[in-house]
């Protein structure tokens, strides 16, 4: 048997591999170093590897590798102002954010990062006004991202 950091077995694992969504039922994932080194059959990954650490998730679903494709986690900090503005992107999170001074966005930045990789986000695709004060907080959370810089062509109300 190989030593891995950790197993982990569940009901339900959605892998994002081959058709639809990769549903795969009754596995396990061999962790080692921070790295999936397998997912398969339960019975075939925990007769294969061993693990000081075992997590039972068998009634979660299970999404290795998770990528969450569009954030602004600067913005993180603002959550809940604006939802009940009319057009609130505009006249809501618009004013809000152009507010936000280098800590603040910092901190929401932090704020989302921690959040999101409690909830099992590997990697960020994050657009910013700022990549320059997010990507020092990608780095030492260890998370993976891809960065756009956000372009804004409408004139400013």
């Amino acid at each position: 048997m190989v030593p891995v950091d950790l197993l982990i077995s569940g009901s339900h694992f959605l892998t994002m591999e081959g058709d639809g969504v990769g549903y795969m039922p009754n596995c396990a994932m061999a962790v080692d170093r921070g790295k999936i080194i397998a997912i398969g059959p339960h019975k075939e990954i925990t007769a294969s590897y061993r693990a000081n650490r075992r997590i039972s998730a068998e009634h979660h679903v299970v999404l290795p590798g998770f990528i969450d494709a569009h954030m602004h986690t600067s913005e993180c900090i603002l959550r809940g102002l604006a939802q009940d503005t009319a057009n609130w992107m505009m006249y809501g999170l618009g004013p809000f954010v152009s507010q936000l001074d280098e800590d603040a966005a910092r901190l929401g930045t932090e704020l989302a990062v921690v959040e999101a990789v409690r909830a099992g986000t590997t990697t960020f695709g994050e657009f910013s006004r700022r990549p320059d004060l997010v990507v020092p907080v990608f780095e030492k959370a260890g998370v993976r991202s891809q960065l756009t810089v956000t372009i804004r062509e409408a004139e400013d109300r």
